[in-house]
């Protein structure tokens, strides 16, 4: 039985601060809501929400905890359809390769440029909303077809100019699905675990938290650990380096995007200079994580002596 919905339901009704106070008519009225315990007595029932209750005590919509030992691949800000395709068609076929017992797109998997409030009333790249959704799912297609393990997808700023179209009053009356990276890219029924809340997301693995990331300055590795007092891996800024304090490690690793492409004009030639493309996987055992980042060579990368 998939308990989130009644997870997300406690959180925003308060319920999981102060549960211990309600009725057993509310707690059967829950079990009603959600279908649970169909075929217990109510006082089974009861007791089985509030059991339920106690154990999301410290539920947090906002993260997820990985702890199924094995290799995660990690993806962030691809920028479909501006993203590096044979870049991409490398990483495929490492993928399809190792097999992976997870995949995590770390945000901005799509761009939608269409959306950018940066740009507002200018058409620099004539593309439209639902033509770099079309391109995304081509893009989670063939993901899916080379994997079909545990997938997670945490939204970036990116996926966020989504949300902030959606919001604004001129548009709202179009309805969420028109713009929602979620329905457009079908990611419910990819089986992805989201994370939609871009400035609280993060996945848990081991010892180190991954975000999209929330500082975007030179050393925002270096930021990320002084600020969150443990070891952070996150994607945002584009660039490549590790940062460590003898405790805590940062990592920011890169981006897949096509430099060349002209919707990353806004960065000047100094800047994307220090752009690079890159990946990195993750392998959780007994606890604690072996992060490996993996950089494109301009025509290929490596790992364990093969050239992909």
């Amino acid at each position: 039985m998939e308990y989130k919905q009644l997870k997300d339901f406690m959180w925003e009704e308060n319920i999981l601060s102060d549960g211990i106070k309600y009725t057993d008519h509310t707690w059967i009225s829950l079990a009603n809501k959600f279908r649970i315990g169909l075929e217990l007595t109510n006082s089974q029932r009861s007791d089985k929400i509030r059991r339920l209750a106690k154990k999301f005590k410290n539920y947090d919509p906002n993260e997820i905890t990985i702890e199924k030992e094995g290799l995660y691949v990690i993806l962030g800000c691809m920028h479909v359809p501006f993203h590096n395709k044979k870049f991409f068609d490398s990483i495929l076929e490492y993928i399809y390769d190792v097999k992976p017992q997870g995949l995590i797109l770390l945000g901005d998997f799509v761009d939608l440029h269409s959306l950018s409030s940066y740009d507002r009333h200018k058409v620099n790249i004539p593309i439209t909303t639902f033509k770099e959704y079309a391109e995304a799912n081509k893009a989670l297609d063939i993901l899916d077809s080379v994997f079909n393990g545990d997938k997670y997808y945490l939204f970036g700023n990116h996926e966020a100019r989504a949300i902030k179209f959606h919001n604004d009053v001129a548009n709202h009356r179009l309805g969420k699905e028109t713009s929602c990276p979620i329905h457009q890219m079908k990611l419910i029924e990819r089986n992805y675990k989201v994370l939609d809340n871009y400035n609280e997301a993060r996945i848990i693995i081991g010892d180190v938290l991954n975000c999209h990331g929330w500082y975007h300055n030179k050393h925002s590795a270096d930021k990320h650990i002084t600020q969150m007092n443990r070891s952070v891996f996150m994607p945002h800024t584009h660039r490549f380096n590790v940062s460590s304090d003898n405790k805590y490690i940062g990592y920011n690793v890169g981006f897949g995007g096509n430099i060349k492409s002209s919707v990353f004009n806004y960065g000047t030639k100094p800047m994307k200079g220090i752009w690079k493309n890159s990946f990195a996987t993750q392998f959780l055992y007994k606890g604690k994580n072996s992060v490996n980042p993996i950089l494109w060579k301009g025509s290929h990368f490596s790992v364990n002596d093969k050239i992909y």
